[in-house]
């Protein structure tokens, strides 16, 4: 278990993709280990500035600009500027899809939000972000599109 408050109704856990490792503690601290130093070698290597870094991350993740698009229900020119405009304004929730689209770990998810010119704040919608950037960083942006619709909250992108 990686958290579990004590009050909470939800918990998280840390479940490896090869199942074989699951049920090995050896084998779970050397995953992580491995892990890690690759999440390290990410942050060192990621440019100091969020166009750079988007850039360098969509690289990484071997994504094109259409294919984030497509799986962010952001416009094109809208990749292209966060790409290419380091006093673009954008919003929180631009942000949030852009990591969601993209996969990224929470880790690196926290340092592209945090080169941003938009942060994290300690509301309800802000919480269920930092939730989606931590626990459904997997799933696709229309899945956590429908869970802040059933929140009552309004959806990171419109569907094209």
């Amino acid at each position: 278990i990686l958290f579990k408050d004590a009050t909470a109704d939800i918990i998280f856990q840390a479940q490896f993709s090869d199942s074989s490792i699951n049920d090995d503690i050896d084998a779970q601290a050397k995953a992580i280990i491995s892990y890690n130093k690759d999440i390290a070698n990410i942050l060192q290597s990621m440019p100091g500035n969020f166009p750079g870094a988007l850039v360098y991350l969509m690289n990484w993740k071997n994504v094109t600009v259409e294919e984030l698009a497509e799986r962010t229900f952001l416009d094109t020119r809208t990749i292209q500027r966060l790409r290419n405009d380091h006093s673009n304004k954008t919003t929180i929730e631009t942000i949030i899809a852009v990591c969601i689209g993209l996969q990224l770990p929470p880790p690196i998810s926290n340092r592209l939000i945090n080169m941003s010119t938009c942060s994290l704040g300690i509301g309800e919608e802000h919480m269920t972000y930092y939730y989606l950037i931590t626990s459904c960083y997997t799933k696709p942006v229309i899945e956590c599109n429908a869970l802040l619709q059933r929140m009552n909250l309004k959806p990171l992108t419109k569907e094209k």
